[in-house]
This record gives C-alpha cells, sequence and structure tokens, in this order.
C-alpha cells in the first residue's frame, strides 16, 4: 500500500470476516475507499494486465524490495469487465509512489495524465460502474446526476444568457485547457486520445454585467437523511472580478412548483480544474450556475452524487 498504516487483502481471503486497516492517517475519505475496494475484490489500477497500453512502470526507479507492488495481474486471474482504464480511479498509484528519489516510477504514456494519476478525493464513476459490474447491480446510487458532456450535449439542462454570448459544447478552445481531464484513450491515434468535450462561453466582446446561466433538471435524493453532494471541475482564465454563483432552487414536496432559491457559493479569481464539492439538505432540487461579466473562457464537468 501507498499509506503505511493502510492496507487490506484482495478478496475474501478468510471465510469468518477479515481485517483491514484505516488507522491513523489513513482517515480519509478516498483511503478508506480504496482499502474497501481492495477487501472488495480490487487490485490497482495501474496492475490491470492491459496496463502496457497505458502506463510504462520505471523499475529501474522502485524502492529495491517495493517492486512486487507492481506486479501485473494476469488475465487468466482478474477481469476488467470492460471498463475502460482509468487514470482516475482512487486504486491508481501516484507517479512517483514508491519512488528512490531517481524519478518517477510510473508514467503515463499519454503526457497529460501524468500530474492526475493518484487522486485521493474519491471513488471515480469508472470505478463505480466497475464495482456494479462485479457485484451485478443494476445501477450506482452514488450519483443522481453526471455530466461530462461525452457526448457532445448539455445532458439536458437548460440555459439562457444575459447578452450576446452563450454556452457551447466543444473539444477544444483558443487559450486551453490543453486538454480534459475525464477523457480517456481509445487505444487508436495519439496514444487512443479522442477528444474530450467540455462547454465553454467567451465574452471577450461582452460588457460588464452579462451573464449566462446554465441549470440541471430537477432531481430528488434516494436517501432518507436527503444529503446530497455537489462537485464540478472548473478552469477559468480572465478578469478576476469575474464570478461564478451556484444557486440551488430547494422544493418542500412534489406540489411545491416555485421552490426557494438560495446561493450556495461564490468563485470568484483564477482557478485552474478547481473543484467545488459542498453538502445539500433538501428534498428536490435543482442546481443554477450563473456566471456574471465571464472570463474569456471557462470550463465545467458537473457531477452530482450522493454522500
Amino acid at each position: 500500500m501507498i499509506f503505511v498504516r493502510c492496507w487490506s487483502y484482495v478478496g475474501r481471503v478468510f471465510t469468518n470476516g477479515q481485517d483491514l486497516s484505516i488507522g491513523a492517517g489513513c482517515d480519509y475519505l478516498a483511503i478508506v475507499e480504496h482499502e474497501l475496494l481492495h477487501a472488495l475484490g480490487f487490485n490497482h489500477e495501474q496492475s490491470r494486465y492491459d496496463r502496457d497500453d497505458y502506463v510504462q512502470i520505471v523499475f529501474a526507479n522502485i524502492i529495491t524490495g517495493k517492486e512486487h507492488n507492481f506486479r501485473k495481474v494476469t488475465i487468466d486471474e482478474s477481469t476488467t469487465h470492460g471498463v475502460p482504464y482509468d487514470y482516475m480511479s482512487v486504486m491508481h498509484y501516484g507517479k512517483d509512489a514508491f519512488s528512490n528519489r531517481n524519478g518517477s516510477t510510473i508514467i503515463t504514456l499519454d503526457p497529460k495524465f501524468q500530474d492526475l494519476i493518484g487522486q485521493r478525493l474519491e471513488m471515480s464513476p469508472s470505478d463505480a460502474q466497475e464495482l456494479n459490474l462485479l457485484y451485478s447491480c443494476n445501477a450506482s446510487i452514488a450519483f443522481k446526476f453526471y455530466c461530462g458532456f461525452s457526448n457532445g450535449t448539455m445532458c439536458r439542462m437548460s440555459r439562457c444568457s444575459r447578452g450576446e454570448n452563450d454556452w457551447e459544447v466543444v473539444t477544444q478552445v483558443h487559450g486551453g485547457p490543453s486538454s480534459d481531464h475525464t477523457n480517456l484513450p481509445s487505444g487508436s491515434g495519439d496514444n487512443g486520445q479522442k477528444a474530450g468535450y467540455f462547454i465553454h462561453a467567451s465574452t471577450a466582446s461582452g460588457q460588464e454585467g452579462d451573464s449566462i446561466q446554465l441549470e440541471t433538471e430537477v432531481v430528488k435524493p434516494n436517501r432518507a437523511c436527503n444529503v446530497q453532494c455537489l462537485q464540478f471541475y472548473y478552469f477559468h482564465s480572465g478578469n478576476e472580478s469575474d464570478e461564478l454563483n451556484i444557486w440551488i432552487r430547494e422544493f418542500q414536496d412534489e406540489w411545491d412548483k416555485t421552490g426557494t432559491l438560495r446561493l450556495m457559493a461564490q468563485i470568484t479569481g483564477n482557478a485552474l480544474l478547481f473543484k467545488k464539492k459542498t453538502e445539500l439538505l433538501f428534498y428536490l432540487f435543482h442546481v443554477c450556475f450563473v456566471t456574471t461579466f465571464i472570463s474569456p473562457f471557462a470550463y465545467y464537468n458537473i457531477q452530482n452524487c450522493a454522500m
């Protein structure tokens, strides 16, 4: 394991239960998820039998005696259930895992992901998908609404603007970003890299006070506690006075048609792949993103997940 006091057996080893360690230094959501996924049968992502199509393991840079942590699991003893290799998996090592300080131990064949592997925020959508497939679950309860714009659409979100500009789904724009962090190689072409979609709005010719609005559908949490979190990825370059406002409209019940609108958060200044996560308490809701005097570039991947 990467973390000294954090460990777990892979899969069911003992019939009457087994230990895993989430002691001091391990009490973080992603680390607990990491160790529990081991217990549920997950190996590390970079141990997949197809890993050589996505990463290079530099054994010369691994601490002597730690090479076993990079063992490749064969196709005869594992399955991926058809889920593509996931650089953003919570089960993936970081680039310098077990390094002897002579350099990185893992090199991503797609260089855009070199500094992204090893995230310890939480399970990725692909992690949840593979877990569902492994245990024959019909769907994940983790995500009530997810939009990565991967199909070139806005996921049935409505939009409006005060000014001449509007949102558009694109694969690239002048000024970046140079890559979409949610995009994975397809196995063909330029390291298998497909074009990643994101939404973009430009007001290079806009006026102060102009705004562009994006609004989700109404969503109802499944759990009795009615706790929901909202997270999204945001890329912004431009005037530091620009604002991104996140509004929530809360409905008391199914007969409440107007709801109560409240401002949840406001983001100002420049941010690169900023990740915002907040807890929400409500019965029914929809999310509204309003950008005032938006900068020449803004980028979003929106994900709504249960806690």
